[in-house]
């Protein structure tokens, strides 16, 4: 693993995320299998570029792109859904946050409202900072979501408490 993605898993890991760090797209799939299996989920949504094979057990439906249902039927389904399953388009070492690009093979929902949110990243895609990342997009999407752990969020007597106001479980699938 190069210094990029020690320090992307340390500061995720420091904020509640776990990374998984695997060889192979095999390996990818076989967490991911296993987290959704231990975990009980049986409703999975996944953005189209999600495209490990999971096999027969995890009939995954695309959110986004063409798939063939209307925009309230794919919300209800999001909203419906044990995990979500996304690609990362890049990845901040220096804080360990997530960045998906606004588009239609990336709806931002399946990140957001399922209350377990794996993620597929590539080790080459880390950038040392924003700075350099945002040097890196020059035609910027409508909208950028960066993700740094699972959801958080704190009451008026400052207890802080996760999961409320989206995922409660980030795992991050490091590809190398």
């Amino acid at each position: 693993m190069n210094d990029l993605a020690s320090i992307f898993a340390q500061e995720l890991e420091a904020v509640g995320g776990v990374v998984h760090r695997v060889a192979n797209r095999d390996e990818a799939a076989g967490i991911v299998r296993d987290l959704l299996t231990e975990r009980g989920a049986q409703s999975v949504v996944r953005t189209p570029r999600f495209d490990l094979d999971l096999g027969d057990n995890f009939d995954a439906l695309y959110i986004g792109g063409e798939n063939g249902l209307d925009r309230d039927e794919q919300r209800r389904l999001v909203f419906a859904a044990d995990a979500g399953l996304t690609t990362v388009d890049w990845a901040v070492a220096d804080t360990g946050s997530l960045v998906l690009l606004a588009g239609a093979e990336n709806e931002r929902s399946v990140s957001l409202l399922p209350p377990i949110h794996i993620a597929l990243l590539y080790e080459e895609h880390i950038r040392p900072d924003l700075g350099d990342l945002f040097e890196l997009i020059n035609d910027p999407p409508s909208a950028l979501t960066l993700i740094t752990g699972p959801s958080r969020t704190g009451d008026i007597e400052l207890k802080l408490t996760v999961g409320v106001h989206g995922p409660g479980e980030l795992h991050v699938v490091l590809l190398a």
